[in-house]
Parts: structure tokens; sequence; C-alpha cells
């Protein structure tokens, strides 16, 4: 059974269908950005609009982020992103993955580590919509909208 497997699995290596994580990258390569937009986080109790700041790398495939700072009222300001860098990746010509996404802060708790969807809507902006964050006892949501300079674009190979 293990041989019938492997020769379906080099049998259609060789037609040509690749994975789609491998058919799709982010471009320009090995480049610094910055993304910035509003992001929502929402708790069980109380939802709370900031504004976000990221340090992102490309890399040959995948990209990091490296940092983020949040602003706005006192609640984001004390909101930090644990476990950096967070890796991402893509799958298509238009969606992402941002992996072990974890925000805390003292007023609003631990929410995360949790995989990120996200969408890439051209021209360098990057959608989150309502992304669950499985905390420490509690269930939040991300959502939000980055503009990236330069701008990130998802190509195919």
């Amino acid at each position: 059974m293990k041989t019938l497997l492997a020769t379906a699995a080099m049998g259609l290596a060789t037609l040509g269908f690749a994975t789609s994580a491998s058919a799709f990258r982010f471009t320009p390569r090995n480049t610094s950005f910055t993304a910035t937009g509003a992001v929502t986080l929402t708790t069980p109790t109380t939802s709370v609009p900031c504004r976000a700041n990221l340090q992102l790398n490309t890399l040959t495939m995948g990209a990091t982020i490296t940092s983020a700072s949040f602003g706005g009222d006192a609640r984001c300001k004390t909101l930090q992103a644990l476990g950096l860098p967070w890796h991402m990746s893509t799958g298509s010509a238009h969606s992402l993955q941002i992996y072990q996404v974890d925000l805390s802060s003292v007023a609003l708790g631990n929410c995360g580590p949790s995989t990120v969807p996200a969408q890439d809507t051209d021209k360098g902006k990057i959608t989150i919509t309502s992304a669950g964050l499985h905390g420490s006892g509690q269930f939040c949501t991300l959502s939000g909208t980055f503009t990236t300079t330069p701008h990130l674009v998802i190509t195919g190979k």
C-alpha cells in the first residue's frame, strides 16, 4: 500500500500538481515592510478598536512579522504581541496565514496563540475578518485592515 501511495504521489508531481503553498509567494522578496492600520480585538466582554503598526520581512518563501505596537485608548497601549516573530505563508493569489498570533494585555487578558487567516486585497492591503484567537479561558476575535509599505503582493512562481 505504501508503494502504491508513493507511486501515485510521484505521478501527480510529475504531472505538475504542485502544492498551492509552493506555487505562490510574497513579493518583493527579501524586503522589509511596514503595515499600519485599524484593528479591533473583541473579547467576550468588550470590543477595543486600536491602531496597529507592524514590521514585516519577506523571505525567499514566506514572511515574518518581527514587531507589533498598538495605539489608541489606554487599553490599546497595554496590548502586547507575544511570541514574535510570527510567520506568514500564502496558499493562493489572495489568501495568507499568520501563525501563532498571540496578543495579551492586563486590561483584556490573553488572546491566542492561533493561526489567523487573512486576505491580500491587492494594492498592498491585508484584511483580517473576525479571525478567532483562542485564549486562556476566553475566545477573542481579531479584525482589521493594514496598508503595507512598500506594497506587499502575492505572486505565482
